[in-house]
């Protein structure tokens, strides 16, 4: 299974992108800053990771 790190500071958006690609049959990790996203990059190095700019 896939690994996807989302990043996103809108709620409501992590919600949505997290769930479609569940739905697809992917492990979707959540971040909702730079900080944590790094954080959980050096834990578990995730295959892909989805940003908001």
């Amino acid at each position: 299974m896939s690994k996807i790190l989302v990043v996103d500071d809108v709620p409501s958006e992590l919600e949505i992108i997290c769930r479609i690609l569940q739905d697809a049959g992917m492990d979707a990790i959540r971040a909702s800053d730079g900080e944590e996203a790094i954080a959980l990059i050096r834990e578990m190095p995730p295959d892909l990771v989805v940003l908001d700019v």
